[in-house]
């Protein structure tokens, strides 16, 4: 499977923009963090990054006529006023994950809205470099069947110990199996309190 992340404008300036806001990452980091993910996950991943709005449209474009399996999106300032890639974005038929490095919900009023909101499947704000990790997590759920998602280890080791066909000590002494408490902390994750959405509901 073939998916493409999209990094808007300014973001060529990552590890050198605002700290406080997007940190000391750089964007070739990030880019390697998706490269070695999407090793791990079984697919492909591109990156594509411009301050050209029009170089944008066109590559989304492109995206469509390449058959993409799904797109990551962090748009940057272009996620508040950009019709025209907003429009571009609705041409496409594969799943789409926007995303932000910062909470957009607790900056300045007018990062609060998103244009693309009605055309994406869901955003993810306010987790940093993980905010990609997730997207792309996210983007081959959405793409892969029910039986092919990636899962945290608690659902892997419930499936293992459902799909059993010997004895209840069997799977008791499984490898697979965690503690109650390790489990539920595998399941629920970290939360954040400066963040716009929990990690729960991602990666599952």
């Amino acid at each position: 499977m073939k998916f493409l992340m999209l990094h808007g404008i300014n973001h060529n300036m990552f590890g050198k923009r605002d700290p406080k806001q997007y940190g000391t990452t750089t964007l070739a980091q990030i880019d390697g963090e998706l490269q070695a993910l999407a090793g791990e996950l079984g697919v492909a991943v591109e990156s594509f990054q411009t301050n050209y709005e029009g170089a944008m449209v066109e590559r989304i474009h492109q995206a469509y006529f390449d058959g993409v399996d799904g797109v990551m999106l962090n748009a940057g300032a272009w996620t508040h006023y950009s019709y025209g890639i907003r429009d571009a974005l609705a041409i496409l038929t594969c799943p789409i994950v926007e995303l932000h490095m910062s909470n957009i919900h607790a900056r300045e009023a007018f990062r609060h809205h998103s244009v693309f909101a009605d055309i994406v499947q869901g955003q993810i704000a306010g987790f940093g470099v993980d905010s990609y990790r997730l997207a792309l997590r996210t983007a081959v759920n959405h793409t892969r069947g029910p039986d092919d998602r990636v899962r945290p280890m608690a659902l892997q080791a419930r499936a293992a110990r459902r799909s059993c066909s010997r004895c209840s000590a069997c799977c008791r002494r499984s490898a697979y199996t965690l503690r109650p408490w390790a489990s539920m902390a595998t399941v629920a994750g970290p939360r954040s309190s400066t963040s716009s959405v929990s990690r729960r509901n991602w990666a599952m």
